[in-house]
């Protein structure tokens, strides 16, 4: 008997599956591509034989979640074509009928082999809903962020022939090409997701690392202070960078003493040079909240080819922040937290004109950015934004369960938030952590940032602020940051590269000039905080605080990015 190999050059994966055997030759059949039409998925059989010679189908599957269930009707049987018969007339939900039949549930997230006749699906009452039959998936089993990951293996023309096929074992290469997405319910066609994983999370995130980083100087640059320092509003931090016109746009929140407090606004300043810089306009005004001023924080730009969109929280403290003199108390209001708060959006389609806020159900630490698939996502705290024609408002949040991030927390994480993310050349997105412990945190995403793994430590050095990571035009990886454990130090500001995505081990220079800062304030420091990043033509645009007093931005050749 021969065993089943598919390789990766196989015509399967150009969508056609041949599947022969030594005592009895199988079906050959031509699969036509999934499509993503609800409740359908055809089959053509280049052999000549339709689908009402009720062959037997094989599938891999593999699920998202191992407490997952799926059921699928393997054999069928002359009770059940009797029943189901004598159904038909009633107009019976044949999915109800099917639960009570001759099923299998299996608890695993490893790929298992199945087996279906599809004279079961040819009933009348199936045709328009035989994928939900075979997966089984009427909604209760199923959570949002979950997966069933299908691969095609073989068509059969009857169930001695394929059971005969299999006794010796089944061997595949990346069994991955069409998976079910709880979000949407519907067959997706994914020749690219979802990706296999090739190790354990844990394993995963300690390859990841900047332990071996060579400095090769500091590049050559141009750089603009945005702001220049005002005494009566001494805080400046939380950059918002995007190109949108011909215009570059520039977003950060002002406070007049310290971080994040009551009577924060956010402003907003534009260049056509990268030189001269407009004056700064109030983008996001405070009002009059419970008991004092809410605070404005900035959150991130986006643009589509028409439209420039702003967005921003406000924060409205409660009177527990305030003591008996009436002064807010910024670390207690903090640490509760002791606020409500709502996100907020303004859009623009000249930059100049701004449509009133909407009250939208997101917020960002970066601005979205797109995947290999063309999905874009953003970090944002401990999540992602995550939509796949963006058009400013319509972002979804995709969360990590509430339980994974407690047992990184409960693993050594002092906690997990300001996450950026960059995508290596398996697909495999990569999800990294402030955890002001000295080193990041990581979490992988093997289907367009559906699902995620568990969080786990890496091997990349950090200071205590938050990261900004991305791909450059060549392919290597970047980070921009403190590379240091420099407990908000947040110097210098560096630019390491990756060629894998894995090892960072080549460091540039970006800013090392020393900022004293002018005025105290509650949470203020480090030396270049926060930055933004983006490419635009021929430059790496980063855009920072410095002291969380200023703003700047620098930006740099990346032909001079060796």
């Amino acid at each position: 008997m021969n065993k089943l190999y598919i390789k990766k050059d196989d015509p399967f994966h150009k969508g056609t599956c041949l599947v022969e055997d030594n005592a009895e030759q199988a079906l050959k059949a031509e699969m036509c591509e999934a499509v993503r039409e609800p409740a359908h998925l055809h089959f053509t059989f280049a052999s000549g034989v339709s689908t009402a010679a009720y062959p037997v189908l094989a599938l891999c599957v593999k699920l998202s979640r191992a407490d997952l269930k799926f059921r699928a009707l393997f054999w069928r049987t002359t009770a059940i074509e009797e029943m189901v018969a004598q159904l038909a007339p009633a107009r019976v939900d044949p999915w109800t009928f099917l639960q009570n039949c001759h099923v299998k549930y299996e608890e695993t997230t490893d790929w298992q082999l199945l087996m279906l006749d599809m004279r079961d699906y040819q009933h009348p009452l199936f045709k328009d809903d035989w994928y939900q039959i075979l997966l089984g998936l009427g909604g209760a089993d199923m959570k949002k962020g979950d997966a069933v990951w299908l691969k095609w293996v073989g068509v059969f023309p009857c169930k001695e022939t394929a059971q005969a096929y299999f006794n010796g074992g089944v061997w595949f290469d990346d069994p991955t090409p069409v998976f079910w997405h709880a979000d949407a319910m519907t067959v997706e066609a994914r020749p690219d997701y979802p990706v296999l994983p090739q190790e354990s999370p844990k394993d995963l995130a300690a390859r990841i690392r900047n332990d071996g980083l060579k400095w090769y100087g500091k590049l050559p640059s141009d750089c603009v202070q945005v702001t220049q320092f005002d005494p009566h509003w001494g805080y400046a931090h939380h950059a918002g960078l995007q190109w949108f016109k011909g215009k570059l746009y520039a977003t950060w929140s002002a406070g007049i003493v310290d971080e994040d407090t009551p009577g924060q606004r956010v402003m907003m300043a534009y260049t056509e040079d990268f030189y001269h810089w407009s004056k700064p306009i109030v983008l996001g005004k405070t009002r009059q909240g419970k008991c004092t001023e809410t605070c404005m924080m900035n959150s991130f730009l986006f643009a589509t080819e028409d439209r420039l969109y702003a967005t921003y929280r406000e924060f409205d403290f409660h009177e527990d922040t305030l003591d008996e003199n009436g002064n807010f108390n910024a670390v207690y209001a903090w640490g509760g937290p002791h606020f409500d708060w709502k996100e907020l959006v303004r859009s623009t389609t000249d930059g100049i004109h701004w449509d009133e806020e909407e009250l939208v159900h997101f917020s960002a630490n970066e601005s979205p950015r797109p995947t290999a698939s063309g999905r874009y996502i953003g970090g944002c705290g401990d999540a992602v934004l995550v939509a796949d024609n963006p058009d400013g408002k319509n972002w979804r949040i995709i969360r990590q369960p509430r339980e994974q991030i407690d047992d990184a927390v409960r693993r050594g994480a002092k906690f997990l938030t300001e996450a950026s993310w960059y995508q290596t050349d398996d697909r495999v997105i990569h999800l990294m952590f402030r955890s002001n412990m000295g080193y990041m945190w990581h979490s992988a995403s093997y289907d367009d940032g559906n699902t995620w793994s568990e969080t786990h430590r890496t091997n990349f050095s950090t200071d205590h602020t938050m990261p900004s990571f991305g791909r450059l035009p060549d392919g290597r990886a970047y980070f921009i940051g403190d590379p240091y454990a420099n407990n908000d130090a947040r110097f210098p500001l560096a630019l390491c590269l990756s060629d894998d995505g894995y090892t960072f081990d080549k460091a540039y220079v970006l800013r090392d000039e020393r900022y004293e800062m002018q005025q105290g304030g509650w949470a203020k420091g480090g030396y270049f905080a926060y930055p933004e990043a983006m490419i635009h033509g021929e430059y790496l645009y980063v855009f920072y605080s410095k002291q969380k007093e200023v703003m700047e931005i620098t930006r740099v050749k990346l032909s001079d990015i060796l």
